[in-house]
């Protein structure tokens, strides 16, 4: 199946948090883009009677420093999206697992990636990473290679 075989819109576009701090000034010296790592995660949830499907997503850079990692970026959101007949590409095993047909899965990760790297790019403008952007996922390999947990309940997703 290809993203043209679902009717997937976007419901909703949640920002739980957004923090910036600019690196110190001791470590402004030897600053380079490639040494930031960005870490991210995904939880799912999902409302069957409003064909709604969420993705929770937390993205995090972090640059070296001598005692570790320094924090520099955190983004959490919740992105929300309607997808008729869910329930048809869906199958629910208990309150914290699904299975999804994965075209669609793969598709909704890649809105959400792109949504998120948007969001980011444009609250970054200005500042010294402004450059270092979210890398285009392949939601393929990441989905195959990470166990996701999805959210506790349906009501997360909202």
């Amino acid at each position: 199946m290809t993203p043209q075989d679902f009717n997937v819109t976007f419901s909703e576009i949640i920002e739980h948090e957004f923090f910036y701090m600019e690196l110190p000034e001791h470590l402004k010296e030897g600053f380079a883009a490639q040494n930031i790592s960005i870490n991210l995660n995904f939880n799912f949830g999902w409302n069957v009677g409003d064909s709604l499907f969420g993705v929770k997503s937390s993205v995090i850079y972090s640059h070296p420093n001598e005692q570790g990692w320094f924090q520099m970026l955190c983004y959490e959101s919740s992105t929300i999206f309607k997808v008729d007949n869910l329930m048809e590409y869906m199958t629910i095993m208990g309150d914290k697992s699904f299975d999804m047909q994965p075209d669609l899965l793969h598709h909704i990760m890649q809105l959400t990636t792109s949504t998120a790297r948007g969001i980011i790019a444009n609250k970054l403008g200005g500042t010294p990473i402004s450059k270092v952007y979210l890398p285009v996922i392949t939601s393929i390999e990441f989905l195959s290679k990470t166990a996701p947990e999805p959210v506790e309940t349906e009501e997360e997703a909202q």
